[in-house]
């Protein structure tokens, strides 16, 4: 009789955004701050929420919720900041609140549906079916690129 082979579990550091449940791969996780290490750089591009020294090195703090097209925050300090590794440095992504972390199935993965715009499939990797709810999976890569708009339209509301 052939053993099927168990599924791959994944260990993520889970954040709230609004409404939704995100999930960052926690081994690309440095730390959890709060926001109020952050200091604000007159003029930064639309998306760059400030600057802050993470043991030493200048990183930028990404504002997750213009990403998303999101309302901004009402107090910035009710925040929290993820410290994570993209590429060969490290960003901060200012999040609502951080969940804590989870292990999750790779059984229980699936992509996004190809319905969903492309720049929204670009900033999410797909989605973990958990028992209550869903977990999308940040793209940290495309999250932290400042270069791009945020989203024109808000998804606040929609399927997910």
């Amino acid at each position: 009789m052939e053993q099927k082979p168990s599924p791959i579990q994944r260990s993520l550091l889970t954040f709230h955004l609004g409404e939704f449940l995100f999930g960052i791969d926690l081994d690309l996780v440095g730390e959890v701050l709060n926001l109020d290490e952050l200091r604000p750089v007159p003029g930064a591009p639309a998306g760059l929420l400030g600057l802050a020294n993470f043991h030493g090195q200048i990183i930028s703090i990404v504002e997750l919720r213009n990403r998303f097209a999101l309302l901004p925050f009402e107090n910035e300090a009710d925040g929290e900041m993820i410290v994570a590794k993209v590429g060969d440095r490290y960003t901060g992504f200012a999040v609502d609140s951080v969940a804590g972390p989870v292990k999750v199935s790779d059984a229980d993965f699936e992509p996004l549906p190809k319905a969903i715009s492309a720049r929204y499939q670009r900033l999410v990797e797909g989605v973990f079916k958990l028992p209550n709810q869903l977990l999308l999976v940040l793209n940290v890569e495309s999250a932290s690129a400042l270069g791009e708009r945020p989203m024109s339209e808000s998804f606040a509301g929609n399927a997910f």
